[in-house]
C-alpha cells in the first residue's frame, strides 16, 4: 500500500503565481510551478515536486495544465526558462506553435 500515488488535484494559484498539485485532502501542496507574466509573454521560472512524490508525472500534469490554460485564453506567449519546462517544451513544441 505504501507505493500507490496519493490523490492529487492541479490548482491554479493566480494570487501566488503559481501551479500547484495539491493533496486532495488538502493537508499539502506536493509540487509546484512558478511564472511570471511580463509584455503579453509568460516565463515559467520554476518546477518543484516535493521528495517521494517525484517519478510520478507530476511536474508533466503541472506544465500540461498551466499549457492548456495559457493556449485558451491566447494572452501571452510561452517562455520556457526552467529547465524542465524547456525539456518538456523540446518533447511537446506543439505547445510553442
Amino acid at each position: 500500500m505504501g507505493n500507490e500515488a496519493a490523490p492529487y488535484e492541479i490548482v491554479h494559484n493566480e494570487e501566488q503565481s503559481q501551479w500547484e498539485a495539491r493533496l486532495t485532502d488538502g493537508t499539502q501542496i506536493i509540487g509546484y510551478m512558478t511564472y511570471e507574466i511580463h509584455d503579453a509573454k509568460i516565463y515559467f521560472t520554476h518546477t518543484v515536486v516535493k521528495g517521494s512524490f517525484r517519478g510520478q508525472g507530476i511536474a508533466s500534469e503541472l506544465v500540461e495544465a498551466a499549457f492548456e490554460f495559457e493556449k485558451t485564453l491566447g494572452e501571452n506567449e510561452i517562455v520556457a526558462v526552467c529547465p524542465f519546462v524547456k525539456k518538456y517544451v523540446a518533447e511537446h513544441p506543439e505547445y510553442l506553435s
